[in-house]
């Protein structure tokens, strides 16, 4: 009796303990998936403010790109426009350079049809410029030096 006295105490230990670790275990599995449902929540908050931030940012993206393509739409209308100006004023300014050019050609044309009867070519100080020839070249017979006139043009002739 003894025996069964300790038995049944034994077994009454047995499942107070497995009482007690179940209802242990079971706050323990509450605990964890209530911890885990908070985790979930943070995970979906986080999620949620990463893609609301993604599409910020493409948002951003997209506009500074429209504003990017219309200052260059901007600047290449702008280019244009300086350039057509630019070629503008160049062709006429050549324009204005042709009829320069045509009027010298019609001076020069001029003065080549008129006839030259007399050119006058003044060197100043001829004399300090020109040297006397030396002993030997004067016992060789040259008595004077010449001096060349440079290469010139004149009225049509050269």
């Amino acid at each position: 009796a003894a025996l069964q006295a300790l038995k049944e105490e034994a077994t009454s230990a047995t499942d107070e303990a497995a009482k007690v670790a179940a209802e242990q275990l079971q706050l323990a599995v509450e605990a964890l998936e209530n911890f885990d449902k908070q985790q979930d929540t943070k995970a979906k908050a986080t999620q949620k403010d990463n893609e609301d931030k993604f599409e910020e940012v493409s948002q951003t993206i997209v506009r500074r790109a429209e504003e990017a393509q219309k200052a260059l739409q901007e600047s290449i209308e702008e280019a244009q426009k300086n350039l057509e100006s630019e070629r503008k004023e160049t062709e006429r300014e050549l324009q204005q350079r042709d009829g320069q050019i045509e009027q010298l050609w019609s001076a020069v044309s001029d003065i080549e049809n008129v006839p030259t009867r007399k050119v006058d070519w003044i060197v100043t100080h001829a004399a300090s410029r020109m040297e006397h020839p030396t002993e030997a070249e004067t016992l060789e017979g040259k008595l004077y030096n010449s001096w060349q006139s440079p290469l010139f043009d004149m009225a049509g002739a050269r």
